[in-house]
């Protein structure tokens, strides 16, 4: 999404799931200019949402890269990007991440996914194998768990069957996590669930949306 820019001096804590042109209003204004593409993208409510992410003030033009809205076990929207930092400016900037999504979406909750990776002679590699990823086997789970149990005896048991921890939802109270080699998968997931304050185990199913 082009030609908006942000209106206010401090930035929302989390990435914003937007749902009505009075909400979009509050958060942005329409930045138009005479000529081709200088009109803001449109926007129809009716059948999509915005997801915005807000960033610091900034005096370097540093690059996103690798911006992807994510469909993650059909039950979460997650924002993806990663910040290669640019050259110095002589004025600052206000960076931000617009994109639009299905309306259908609307009621999933959203969390992001900063990549450190973006930067380093990893990163290729790592896009590569992303890329190629439905020819392997996908060998992480979600894991949901009680607010009120915690976490920990959860990650005693990732701990004992030597599982990796990929990422902690937080503010969802869940976890992703990524299985050894040679687990068996439904033995694995059985075994999970019956880990005291586990509400839920699932497969990850991770969709590009945009």
């Amino acid at each position: 999404m082009r030609n908006y820019y942000y209106l206010h001096d401090t930035i929302p804590q989390t990435c914003l799931k937007i749902t009505s042109q009075e909400q979009f209003d509050r958060y942005f204004g329409s930045a138009a200019f005479m000529g081709k593409g200088g009109e803001p993208t449109p926007i129809d409510f009716s059948r999509e949402l915005v997801i915005a992410k807000v960033f610091p003030l900034s005096s370097k033009a540093d690059e996103w890269k690798d911006v992807r809205l994510l469909l993650q076990a059909d039950s979460i929207l997650v924002l993806h990007y990663c910040r290669t930092e640019g050259k110095q400016l002589t004025y600052t900037i206000r960076p931000f991440i617009l994109l639009s999504a299905p309306v259908a979406y609307s009621h999933l909750p959203l969390t992001e996914e900063a990549d450190s990776l973006c930067a380093s002679p990893q990163f290729a590699s790592k896009m590569n194998h992303e890329g190629s990823q439905d020819t392997v086997p996908n060998r992480v789970l979600i894991i949901w768990y009680d607010s009120k149990t915690g976490k920990k005896p959860l990650l005693r048991a990732v701990r004992r069957k030597r599982c990796k921890l990929i990422y902690d939802y937080k503010m969802l109270s869940g976890i992703a996590i990524s299985l050894p080699q040679h687990a068996d998968k439904r033995q694995m997931m059985q075994y999970f669930k019956d880990v005291k304050g586990v509400l839920g185990v699932q497969e990850d199913r991770k969709v590009t949306l945009y």
